[in-house]
């Protein structure tokens, strides 16, 4: 005698953003009612993509991505649906700058015995998402994303599921959920503003272009746009002439340099967007014979070593890394421990250093 299946259990409504509640995640019976399968066929799907018919797959790919579907790879194991798995994005682990902060995350999270997923995004927003899905599917505890700049399912994501977040290296007025960092805007602006008091007249600067689609980031951005306005600000007209961009490399700095002196042989001070590049224009100047500052000042940003190794020694932007990591790492602590008083916004400034290449 055929046994009658077993009465189906109702969904519970998926409190949508705003609404009373505390958010959740989205369950993968909501995925298979608005697809239109069975919940097998979704797991299928998301597991072996290729047994799954492809109109199929659209259609489940299209309801993972409308209502915010994230696979739990540790739903069996973990009823509390709590972990001790932090995960952090940084747009590269070359970079001196970010691998000095990574340590700052270590040594306030290690000895709280959370163990770090870290993620390589290379300045892409869509891997930036891939590996929060990634994180979210493993159920981290929180997110450490770098910058302020991210696609908009990053955003909801992290936000529909209230997964506790901190954006680093950079300010904004909406972050997330909580931010640290310094304005680059502001740092540009007195750098270039301090030049200005130096004497210097033309005055360049170089974006480093980054990742492997050569692009800019919210950082090489704000960075720009605050030469430009400390130039409109000291009344300086603003020449096109005297922008350059090139791979973060001593290499393309070197070629920027060239670039500028061929565009304007005037140009008496030229702004690097980073300390490598920099660092790749003062030993250019050194091959050629061009005594720094005399012939051309040169600033960098980040005040990394080579900043204090190269000759002359580089003026530069002194930034916090290794305390922004800290310090990044124990305000996702407090909010992982429910800590609603934890300031939202935490500026950390900067420091203009003056040195002998200026």
């Amino acid at each position: 005698m055929a046994r009658k299946a077993p009465p189906r259990r109702p969904l519970r409504k998926h409190k949508r953003n705003g609404e009373a509640g505390t958010p959740r995640a989205a369950r993968l019976e909501e995925v298979a009612r608005m697809a239109g399968v069975s919940p097998i066929t979704v797991s299928r799907a998301l597991r072996n993509p290729g047994i799954v018919a492809e109109e199929t797959r659209g259609r489940i790919a299209r309801a993972v991505k409308k209502i915010g579907y994230v696979r739990n790879f540790n739903a069996g194991a973990l009823a509390s649906r709590k972990t001790t798995t932090i995960g952090i994005i940084v747009p590269t682990i070359m970079d001196i700058g970010f691998s000095e902060a990574i340590h700052g995350f270590y040594d306030t999270l290690g000895e709280q015995e959370y163990q770090l997923l870290l993620g390589v995004s290379d300045y892409s927003e869509e891997e930036e998402e891939r590996l929060v899905r990634d994180f979210l599917a493993h159920r981290a505890a929180g997110v450490i994303l770098t910058g302020v700049s991210h696609g908009p399912e990053v955003r909801r994501l992290l936000t529909g599921m209230a997964v506790p977040t901190v954006e680093f290296w950079g300010l904004t007025q909406n972050p997330i959920d909580l931010c640290i960092g310094f304005s680059n805007f502001d740092a540009a602006y007195a750098m270039t503003r301090h030049l200005v008091r130096l004497g210097y007249k033309k005055i360049a600067f170089v974006s480093p272009l980054i990742g492997s689609a050569m692009r800019d980031n919210d950082r090489t951005r704000d960075r720009r746009e605050g030469h430009r306005k400390a130039l409109r600000d000291s009344s300086l007209s603003i020449d096109e002439n005297l922008f350059a961009s090139g791979r973060l490399d001593f290499q393309s700095g070197a070629a920027a340099l060239l670039e500028l002196v061929e565009k304007r042989p005037d140009v008496d001070a030229i702004f690097f967007g980073n300390d490598v590049m920099a660092a790749g224009a003062l030993m250019e100047c050194q091959k050629r014979g061009w005594q720094v500052p005399k012939k051309v000042a040169i600033a960098g940003f980040g005040d990394s070593d080579l900043s204090t190794i190269v000759q002359p020694a580089l003026t530069t932007v002194r930034i916090q890394r290794h305390a922004m990591g800290k310090r990044a790492a124990e305000l996702l602590l407090e909010r992982i421990a429910g800590n609603t008083q934890v300031p939202k916004i935490v500026d950390l400034g900067f420091d203009v250093i003056q040195r002998e290449s200026t």
